[in-house]
């Protein structure tokens, strides 16, 4: 029979203690504790001498190289907020409250191998539970479960839903000290805990000791336990369990790669799945947040690592040697790929888009005729986009040709922050020009959009019924002409530039033209302003359209 001799891991514990001689104190303090009385399961397997059987099964399913028995007091996991139960079902999962999350996954394991201690409540119920420290902290307590009546721990993992509590106990600011104990540990607390007048037999009690500080650490354990009826020494009958023998060795098999394709952006959600059961349940889901710091591939390092720290009894990502080990080669990240230790389950990687996504939204793309006196603006509103923190406009095709503009009148830029801008082309400049709208979301989460402005010759000329105007020529009442597209019709004697006065009226009343604060607009007249389009319900000058719903409809 192969054993793991535990005088060889005290070696290895006083290996470090040498190393590490000149460190400060506060390093040596290996921390900090776990159920002496009735004992969690890993401090059972120290008692009990060289592992074997379910100690040495569980051992061996952690994955953690011995640690889970050598540091037997620091199977931990960490609960932020208020510390409250309620916080650590959101922190820890529920297959693994007898361990933590950091190490000794394999002891969660049902099984009837567990060697129980047994509980002799008096009449009241009350029952004395001793736990032990390597290092305490004062502001701390302990929460002291037993599973349900209906859970049977020899058959299901228990977790959150499977355990009711028993009792929350401060930690006192004085605990008792001792010495010579197996496993060591220099100082003690007992708790007076009721157990329920109508459980006796088989069970399991679950421990949490959890700091009150910004550590956020805390202490898991489950002692396997057989409970006497109160006020008596009468054990009640159980099954006989099968009889001890070593297990088979863990068959780790390659399923599938881990990665494939999936290319996350920022804003995304990784989702791990390991799936099984009769109903294909859950037994392990993580998400992977996608980050600006991780989006370059460091969330396939990240999330196996998480996996390969919390789920090592089920499940490991990694590629394996000649040996037979299993480890993650961070230098190919995507060369990994995902081991089971049973059959009939299966394993998924998706990317999930977040929920609150930025959109950016943008105008269709449009057509314009290019003018020879002077340049021309258009307006480009992205401020309608969804969930957007910040903006970014700029010209991504036609750069150094066409140009923006953050307001009337302001300087020629490539790019801008603004959400509203105007599209700026100079005159005589024909062409394609592409402006691309940016916007940031949380988390970072980008999404772009682009806009798409065709600037054709304006080489009509004009009509014989719609002359092209004429700058210093009078014009008088009917009179029609053509001007960067578009046609006017004089109202009555003038010099002016077409769009710039009340001088003249639009001849297609279905045309969009830029609003001016000038021009005369009667009843059907389109205009555009600030991003959207507005019709004139009857005849108006000088009125902003977005200040006079009484007189401009939006389209």
């Amino acid at each position: 029979m192969d054993e793991i001799n535990i005088m060889s891991i005290k070696n290895k514990i006083a290996l470090v203690l040498v190393a590490g001689a000149g460190l400060a104190t506060t390093s040596l303090a290996f921390g900090h504790g776990a159920m002496i009385d009735p004992p969690a399961r890993q401090v059972s397997c120290i008692q009990q001498g060289p592992l074997t059987g379910i100690c040495k099964e569980a051992s061996n399913k952690s994955n953690d190289g011995g640690q889970s028995i050598y540091t037997w007091q620091e199977l931990t996991g960490f609960v932020g907020g208020d510390h409250s139960a309620a916080e650590a079902r959101k922190a820890i999962p529920g297959h693994l409250l007898c361990s933590g999350i950091t190490k000794g996954s394999g002891f969660n394991m049902a099984s009837d191998k567990w060697k129980t201690a047994v509980l002799k409540p008096d009449a009241n119920g009350k029952v004395n539970m001793r736990y032990g420290y390597t290092q305490t902290h004062v502001k701390s307590f302990t929460e002291i479960y037993i599973n349900k009546k209906s859970v049977d721990p020899t058959k299901k993992v228990i977790g959150w839903d499977d355990v009711e509590l028993l009792g929350i106990f401060t930690a006192a600011e004085n605990t008792s000290p001792t010495s010579g104990m197996k496993p060591s540990y220099t100082r003690y607390e007992d708790f007076n805990v009721e157990i329920p007048a109508d459980r006796t037999g088989r069970a399991v009690i679950f421990s949490r000791w959890q700091r009150v500080d910004q550590g956020n650490e805390g202490f898991y354990g489950c002692s396997d336990v057989v409970i006497t009826s109160r006020g008596s020494d009468i054990i009640p009958p159980t099954p006989e369990p099968d009889p001890i023998e070593d297990p088979a060795p863990v068959e780790w098999y390659e399923y599938a790669k881990f990665t494939t394709n999936q290319a996350p952006a920022i804003g995304d959600t990784v989702i791990f799945r390991l799936m099984g059961g009769t109903r294909g349940d859950d037994l392990v889901k993580i998400s992977k947040p996608i980050t600006a710091s991780n989006v370059a591939g460091n969330w396939i390092s990240e999330l196996a690592t998480q996996i390969n720290r919390d789920h090592s009894n089920l499940v490991l990502i990694g590629q394996k040697s000649a040996s037979g080990s299993i480890a993650f080669n961070p230098q190919q990240p995507r060369n990994n790929a995902i081991f089971l230790n049973e059959t009939g389950r299966s394993a998924v990687l998706s990317v999930e888009g977040p929920a609150n996504a930025p959109i950016a939204i943008v105008p269709a793309n449009f057509e314009v005729k290019s003018t020879s006196d002077a340049s021309a603006a258009y307006t480009l509103d992205g401020s309608q986009s969804s969930n957007a923190l910040s903006y970014r406009w700029k010209v991504v095709s036609g750069q150094g040709t066409f140009w923006l503009q953050e307001q009337q009148g302001g300087i020629w830029v490539s790019s801008s922050k603004k959400p509203v801008v105007r599209a700026l082309i100079p005159a005589n400049t024909t062409g394609t020009a592409v402006y691309e709208l940016t916007v940031t979301g949380k988390n970072g989460a980008t999404h772009s959009n682009r806009v798409t402005v065709t600037v054709k010759d304006n080489n009509d000329g004009g009509s014989d019924e719609y002359p092209q105007w004429q700058q210093g020529k009078t014009y008088v009442s009917g009179d029609k002409v053509i001007l960067n597209g578009v046609r006017y019709v004089a109202g009555y004697w003038n010099q002016s530039q077409p769009g710039s006065s009340d001088a003249w009226k639009l001849a297609d009343p279905a045309q969009v033209v830029e609003w001016n604060t000038s021009m005369t607009y009667i009843s059907g007249n389109n205009v555009s302003y600030k991003g959207k389009n507005y019709s004139a319900k009857q005849w108006t000058v000088g009125n902003q359209p977005d200040q006079y719903p009484n007189i401009w409809a939006v389209k």
